[in-house]
Parts: C-alpha cells; sequence; structure tokens
C-alpha cells in the first residue's frame, strides 16, 4: 500500500519568521550581556580601588604616612631612596612593596653600573600592574609614549638616558591621587638634582602652591592619617581619572603620556577644583569623553559614575551630576565643611 502522507518542508515565509524572531532575541538580549560584562568590568575597578586603597594605609602603618609624590615628571621611583620626601618617585612606585610587588619596586637596587640602573628602569617600566588599569578602558600592557617620541618635549629628563628611553615604551595607569581643590598647574619638571637639599630648594619656589595642595597628596610632603581632619570617610584618596578615549593606547594626551612610577605630576594627580562664580566650569567627575582635554578632571569609561576609594578604603561610585561644591569638599581634607552622605 502507497503511503498517503504528505511531505511538508519550511516555506521561505516560515523560514523569515524564524530569523527574524531570533534577529529580535538578540536584540533585546545583547544589551543585557553588554550591561553584565560592563558590571563585572566595573566590580574589578573597584576591586582595584580596594587594593590601592589598602595599600595606601598600609604604607601610612608602616611609615607613619600616606605615600610621597615625588619631585616632578622628570623623575621616576629610586628603588635606593626609601619612603620619604627624598623619594623623586610618586604614590604608584611607592606603593608597590604593599601590594605584594616589593620585587618591581627593588629593580635596579643593587645596580654597578649607570647601564645596569637604566636597564631595571627600562623593564620597570614596561611591565604591567593589573591593579592599575581600569578593564572598561583597557588592559594593562605597555604603550608607546608618542609624546616624548615626537620630540614634543623640549627638557632633558634628569635620570636621562634610563628615563628617556624608557619612555618610549611603558605602563600606565588609569588612577590619580586627590591633591585637593587646587587650581594650579601639577605638571612640574623637577629639580636638577639628586640633593635633598637641592631638592628641597627647588621647591621653595612653590611654597605657597604647596600650601594650597589640600588632599592626601602634596610634594614634599608626609601627610599622616591625623592630618584628615575632615575624616576619612569624606575624604577622596584616589580615584579614577579622565582620558580620551581616542588616545587610551597612544600617548598622545598630555595627562596620560608618563610612565606611572614618575613623580608629581598629572598623569597620577587630580583636583576637585570649584569655580564659585560659574560652577558648570568646576572640575567635577567626567566620563571619557573623545575629543575633550580635561587633563585636570576626575573621569572614568563607566557609563554609571567614577569611582573612587576613600581615605578609609572604602569605594564609592560617585555620580557625574555631582553638585561641585561637595566633590570639593571630598577632595579637601581639612575644610571643616560638613557633607551629606546622601548627595553623592
Amino acid at each position: 500500500m502507497r503511503d498517503s502522507r504528505r511531505l511538508h518542508g519550511f516555506t521561505l515565509v516560515e523560514l523569515l519568521v524564524v530569523i527574524t524572531i531570533i534577529g529580535i532575541l538578540i536584540a533585546l538580549l545583547l544589551p543585557a550581556v553588554q550591561a553584565a560584562r560592563e558590571a563585572a568590568r566595573r566590580a574589578q575597578c573597584a576591586n582595584n580601588l580596594k587594593q590601592i586603597g589598602l595599600a595606601w594605609m598600609n604604607h601610612e602603618s608602616a611609615n607613619g604616612y600616606y605615600p610621597t609624590n615625588g619631585w616632578g615628571y622628570a623623575w621616576t621611583g629610586d628603588p635606593n631612596a626609601g619612603f620619604s620626601k627624598s623619594q623623586p618617585g610618586g604614590w604608584v612606585y611607592n606603593i608597590l612593596p604593599y601590594m605584594e610587588l616589593q620585587s618591581l619596586h627593588d629593580l635596579g637596587s643593587d645596580a654597578k653600573t649607570a647601564a645596569d640602573v637604566a636597564n631595571a628602569i627600562h623593564t620597570r617600566d614596561k611591565t604591567p600592574v593589573v591593579a592599575m588599569n581600569c578593564p572598561s578602558r583597557r588592559p594593562a600592557v605597555a604603550y608607546t609614549n608618542a609624546q616624548y617620541h615626537s620630540g614634543s618635549f623640549s627638557g632633558a629628563p634628569v635620570q636621562s638616558p634610563a628615563m628617556s628611553a624608557s619612555s618610549l615604551v611603558h605602563v600606565r595607569g588609569d588612577y590619580a591621587a586627590c591633591l585637593g581643590d587646587v587650581c594650579d598647574n601639577f605638571y612640574i619638571y623637577g629639580p636638577s638634582s639628586c640633593s635633598l637639599n637641592v631638592a628641597t630648594s627647588y621647591w621653595d619656589g612653590y611654597k605657597t602652591y604647596v600650601g594650597q595642595c589640600s588632599g592626601v597628596a602634596a610634594p614634599l610632603v608626609e601627610m599622616a592619617v591625623a592630618q584628615i581632619t575632615d575624616g576619612t570617610s569624606n575624604t577622596y584618596m584616589v580615584g579614577e581619572r579622565w582620558c580620551d578615549p581616542d588616545r587610551y593606547t597612544d600617548g598622545k594626551y598630555d595627562g596620560d603620556d608618563w610612565a606611572m612610577f614618575t613623580g608629581w605630576q598629572d598623569d597620577i594627580l587630580r583636583s576637585t577644583w570649584y569655580y564659585e562664580p560659574n560652577p558648570s566650569l568646576s572640575w567635577t567627575p567626567m566620563p571619557d569623553t573623545p575629543g575633550g582635554d580635561y587633563r585636570h578632571y576626575f573621569g572614568s569609561a563607566h557609563p554609571s559614575g567614577c569611582q573612587f576609594v576613600f581615605c578609609d578604603g572604602s569605594v564609592q561610585t560617585i555620580s557625574y551630576t555631582i553638585n561641585p561644591e561637595i566633590h570639593r569638599r571630598l577632595g579637601n581634607r581639612h575644610d571643616g565643611l560638613p557633607i551629606d552622605g546622601n548627595s553623592y
């Protein structure tokens, strides 16, 4: 007997309907996947800041003061200079031992010749530190310093040839210490000699400016926790810093063009300056924006806000729409003004 059943396949219309449904489901699912990935990256960034905050606190516990901030952008960390204001390297370099990176901090400490010192600095400046990079922005790898390579920096670095050679490729961080609500030039070349006396004399010309540094970071200052008189839970320690997304990897942005182990400069420091005549011009956190120039600002690649670790070790997200005056107060360690915790 013949089988009288008719065999059916998909019609073209049915196939198109199925494809359309799958496309709609993917379109609905993709934002949720992207949001989940960003949430994971934001959590990792918060964990980075938590590690940094703990390192600062352990540094303060061991030495009696928070990490010092070096002598200027022409200087980098010296493994034989200790942790006091005689250390030419900035806060990133100074906390390495408190992040279980003692060996990286100590590279070159046993060097016998200038060439050995240079090679050690080259190696260190090309060594990534995962906790210093926000995963929403860029991976922790070494990048070219196009600014120096193009010759736009006219001065000869004090630690040349070590600094000049290492600056052609190096690691850059995504976090900055808070120097308070100061509005001034804080990318300074630095003294011309390794002598602490010369360095101190050099900074005499910046005494007024140094006195304006109302945050936890200041040049040639050993900042103790007792100096955070507004309370550690009300004072920024370190936060994400703004960067141009078009310049994440090429080193052509002035606030992101030096190795993160250098001294006092705008690659490792940011401000909460408040401009009273026009608050909209204040340096409140900014989302990373192509083509912008916010080299003095804190900022982030996260759409939800900019993350900070406070002086008590807590990590909080600060809205891009925070009141500029509240932001200023959070950056100032000793203004004596109250802060409403619900305002940020």
